[in-house]
């Protein structure tokens, strides 16, 4: 089954009475037309389940690449609010942050993307902000261990003594080990002094090394990180005064933010840790074509979103 030609001047289609499968056979027949798909819906479990449908309708022969593009990008939105003084899951904080690089670079970036109304309508990093926050290491290149540790530390990843979860690392003797979301497999990079001797993807069960690579791109996986511009403490503090904060807290606030230290919450001060955010949709192709799956719905759950913005 093919999908006939739309008509040129068409703007706005409504389907009535689409299913799931239907909406995602939908979807991907339309992104056959090399037009980039966005897709989004009221809910996340929607969300996950029509990315789902989507890679069935689009299976494709497997691929060993470590950082190829799915057949269909699912950004989550995170589990909790902005507003809410408790920090997100690790690991889809993590997958947010890969997909929004995956955004910005085509050469990654799948011709589907699938978000609820929340994913989109949460502020995010600007592009070129998340670029200048992420590294890239090659092999014959030289690094400094210890640094490298300290540069992990503050982009998000946790310390573990076993690399088996997106966003973790290790760190014994010359090896470092690294799991950057967006990729596969986690990363083991072997040292000879200060020189990057080898990059490889490795499987965290067996620990046996699948692949070469010449470069590896260490993306943040936190957002709470100060970028140019921004004037962290003294926002802080204004933040602080307008909402008559206790002095002895916001102390203990600013002093943790200035040093990097994450503590349960902190994602509520994103805002104050950037010169300005960006939407989501900066990081989307302008000529998409969009499907609102449920549009009265994604509607209403957009306008409580709103309401509890103002509030």
């Amino acid at each position: 089954m093919s999908l006939s030609p739309l008509p040129a001047d068409a703007a706005l289609i409504t389907v009535y009475g689409a299913s799931e499968p239907f909406a995602a056979w939908l979807c991907a027949a339309h992104a056959e037309r090399g037009q980039q798909v966005v897709v989004i819906t009221p809910s996340e479990d929607l969300a996950r389940r029509l990315a789902t449908d989507i890679r069935f309708f689009r299976a494709g022969p497997p691929t060993e690449e470590p950082i190829a593009p799915p057949q269909a990008l699912h950004l989550p939105a995170l589990d909790v609010g902005p507003y809410v003084e408790l920090s997100p899951d690790r690991a889809t904080l993590a997958a947010r942050m890969s997909g929004l690089y995956r955004l910005s670079h085509p050469d990654l970036c799948p011709d589907i993307v699938v978000l609820s109304v929340e994913s989109l309508t949460r502020r995010a990093l600007a592009p070129a902000e998340l670029e200048k926050l992420t590294t890239t290491l090659s092999a014959g290149g030289e690094i400094d261990r210890d640094g490298t540790a300290e540069l992990l530390v503050r982009a998000g990843y946790a310390r573990t003594q076993v690399v088996e979860d997106p966003g973790t690392f290790a760190v014994r003797g010359g090896v470092i080990d690294l799991f950057p979301s967006l990729y596969r497999y986690p990363i083991r990079i072997e040292l000879f002094g200060d020189e990057v001797e080898s990059i490889r993807t490795f499987d965290p069960d067996s620990q046996r090394t699948l692949r070469a690579l010449d470069v590896v791109h260490v993306h943040p996986v936190r957002e709470t990180i100060a970028t140019t511009g921004a004037d962290l403490r003294g926002r802080l503090l204004e933040a602080a005064d307008r909402a008559a904060h206790p002095s002895k807290e916001t102390r203990r606030i600013t002093s943790a933010a200035d040093s990097g230290e994450e503590f349960v919450g902190i994602e509520v001060l994103t805002p104050a840790f950037h010169a300005g955010m960006a939407s989501v949709s900066d990081y989307l192709d302008p000529e998409a074509a969009w499907f609102a799956f449920d549009p009265d719905r994604i509607r209403e759950h957009a306008a409580d979103l709103h309401e509890l913005a103002e509030d």
